[in-house]
């Protein structure tokens, strides 16, 4: 099952789909590697950065005024924003999510 999430994670990767992060794991003393494509989760005003070590977190108006930077480092990163309420466009990589801040 590993070697068709591999192959499937390789190929979204070669398309541009997700940037390459990988795990690694020992299957009958053979080295096989999994894509995990970053995420982004959200409660209230703090956001969860998961799988994008290097990155960088952009985060925008819906009239496309640039609110905020972050650097992202490390496997998981909570980040507290000081957003006021109302929607926003978050940028990871080539991930674009649209989020309320209730």
């Amino acid at each position: 099952m590993l070697k068709k999430y591999a192959a499937i994670g390789i190929i979204l990767g070669i398309c541009g789909l997700f940037p390459p992060r990988t795990v690694a794991g020992v299957t009958n003393g053979m080295m096989q590697t999994e894509q995990m494509a970053p995420s982004i989760q959200t409660e209230g005003n703090m956001l969860t950065i998961s799988h994008a070590d290097g990155m960088i977190l952009e985060i925008y108006t819906l009239t496309g005024s640039k609110t905020a930077t972050y650097a992202i480092e490390g496997n998981q990163v909570k980040i507290r924003t000081n957003l006021q309420k109302g929607w926003y466009i978050l940028k990871l990589g080539t991930i674009v999510r649209k989020i309320a801040i209730k």
